[in-house]
């Protein structure tokens, strides 16, 4: 797995502990550069970029930890009937970055190695 030990990845697919999965941010969002431009050249077209984020409604998906603390997350929320938004989104409210998925996309090519797995206790 690609990790130092101080910072981990959980992925709803695999494993988010319950403790892990109370937004680490809701309320009014700042976009980065990057996001600003990933959000207007988009391959599924340009995104209006939401002012505000709230949990509800919308699908967590990966959560970072660093220390155990969660730091980032990415959401997935509906844009339209045939697409999703995607924030990735930090404990401060910057968003990193977005992207569109579309609703049939099911993540066939996702690294499982990535992220963290349920320990079981012998």
């Amino acid at each position: 797995m690609k990790s130092d030990s101080t910072t981990k990845l959980y992925h709803a697919q695999i494993f988010i502990p319950e403790s892990l999965k109370k937004p680490v941010f809701e309320g009014e969002l700042r976009y980065t550069r990057h996001a600003q431009h990933a959000a207007e050249s988009d391959i599924y077209g340009e995104v209006a970029l939401p002012r505000y984020f709230q949990a509800e409604g919308a699908k967590l998906i990966e959560v970072e930890t660093e220390l155990g603390v969660p730091v980032k997350q990415l959401w997935r929320q509906k844009l339209d009937d045939k697409r999703d938004l995607i924030l990735v989104i930090t404990s401060e409210g910057s968003v990193k970055t977005v992207w569109i998925n579309l609703l049939s996309d099911n993540h066939r090519t996702l690294d499982r190695t990535k992220y963290q797995r349920k320990q079981h206790l012998k």
